[in-house]
């Protein structure tokens, strides 16, 4: 009756780590092919995550940034943000950085073609060089539509969902915002976007 359990319990944590912005770097299409799983080895694997997620909570409140988070997001104060476009394919989606240092970084990198791919609130890729951030900027969590730079890993973000959930996120830099979040929407799953300047 134990097995049945563990294997149950270790693929709802599973799950829940669908999102780049939660630790996970693996696309969440599900496997096509059966992978006999021992007891022993779910039963370490869900030890694992439980270990993860409780550091990652203590980490967090001992910064005192899950409770007294009350920082602005950088896309709801700036004013005198960059318009740039997102471009996959035919399709072009029009979006904004902001004036955090990062954004600043990444606009000297402009044109910049990324891989990403769709997870449950997101899509999502690890960059090929780390960008500059300033520690004022990075937060928790974040608003649907925003476009975000993960610091630990790092992770490019374009979120499309999840924003109610977000706060248990952190090390989260925003740095623009798409203008119509509608347009994230009926994208493959895997795409190719080139992020430059709007003409």
């Amino acid at each position: 009756m134990k097995k049945p359990f563990v294997l149950g319990l270790t693929m709802m944590m599973a799950i829940s780590f669908t999102a780049c912005a939660g630790g996970n770097s693996a696309a969440s299409e599900p496997s096509s092919t059966n992978t006999a799983v021992s007891t022993s080895s779910v039963a370490e694997n869900s030890e694992q995550q439980t270990e993860t997620i409780e550091s990652k909570d203590l980490s967090m409140e001992e910064n005192g940034s899950m409770n007294n988070q009350t920082q602005e997001t950088p896309t709801q104060t700036n004013e005198n943000n960059t318009a740039i476009t997102l471009t996959i394919g035919d399709i072009v989606i029009p979006a904004t950085l902001n004036n955090t240092t990062t954004a600043q970084d990444l606009m000297t990198k402009l044109p910049y073609t990324i891989s990403l791919n769709r997870y449950a609130t997101d899509y999502c890729a690890v960059m090929s060089e780390r960008l500059a951030y300033d520690e004022k900027d990075v937060q928790n969590g974040w608003l649907n539509g925003d476009i975000s730079y993960e610091k630990e890993t790092p992770y490019f973000v374009l979120f499309f969902g999840g924003e109610e959930n977000s706060q248990q996120s952190g090390n989260q830099v925003i740095i623009g915002k798409v203008n119509d979040l509608s347009l994230l929407t009926g994208l493959d799953r895997n795409i190719d976007v080139v992020i430059n300047f709007a003409e």
